[in-house]
């Protein structure tokens, strides 16, 4: 599955029964789902994969960061009344610019994903 959020991509994916890869491009997004989700687990670097940065983590892990995800939409510096237990807020300009997941790569993982199906 792939998520975007405004902490960044993501992609989640079963690796087996209650096993579950989570891969980002920037060590900093899995670092921030760990805390906010008050999970732990190593963060391992991998230059094979598009994604490099990844973690395994069990089913209540997975839950606990996907349900802190789904429910937090406040976040500090809007003027909304964001709390101190809110995600933070990353300008994504600034992930973007130095990007080394081009465009090209992402078209890539993505018509790879309509031929298989």
């Amino acid at each position: 599955m792939w998520l975007a959020t405004e902490q960044g991509f993501y992609n989640i994916l079963q690796k087996e029964l209650g096993c579950y890869s989570l891969r980002a491009e920037h060590r900093q997004d899995l670092e921030d789902l760990l805390q906010v989700g008050g999970v732990v687990a190593e963060v391992h670097f991998s230059r094979m994969n598009a994604l490099p940065y990844g973690i395994i983590i069990g089913p209540q892990s997975l839950l606990s960061i996907m349900t802190k995800l789904a429910f937090v939409v406040l976040y500090q510096g809007q003027g909304l009344g964001g709390s101190e237990g809110d995600l933070p807020r990353y300008v994504q300009r600034t992930k973007v610019a130095s990007n080394s997941l081009s465009k090209s790569t992402l078209n890539g993982v993505f018509k790879s994903r309509l031929l298989d199906n």
